[in-house]
């Protein structure tokens, strides 16, 4: 059975490379950003609609928590959020 260590041992997280609370202050106005956002809403609210019930949504890698605070603010979503890198779990605590 692989370990967490061993799972998480090859993944490059985003502290390693950048300022992670500038990163969480400009990264929601990025135009890819706002983009993908209106998409995967767009997506979700239609599989909601279509399923007719609540919807459950895994986040894998959910970094600072951009993406899980608007999966949070949505209603017929239960959300499970898991991120690997400890210093982006001290900002997604915050979200």
């Amino acid at each position: 059975m692989m370990t967490y260590k061993k799972l998480t041992s090859n993944i490059f997280p985003v502290s390693c490379y950048s300022n992670l609370e500038d990163y969480h202050i400009n990264e929601e106005q990025h135009a890819y950003y706002m983009e993908m956002r209106a998409e995967l809403v767009r997506r979700l609210d239609q599989y909601r609609k279509e399923a007719g019930r609540k919807i459950f949504v895994l986040e894998l890698g959910a970094g600072t928590g951009l993406l899980t605070k608007l999966l949070a603010e949505r209603s017929g979503i239960e959300l499970t959020v898991l991120e690997p890198d400890e210093r982006s779990r001290l900002i997604l605590k915050r979200v």
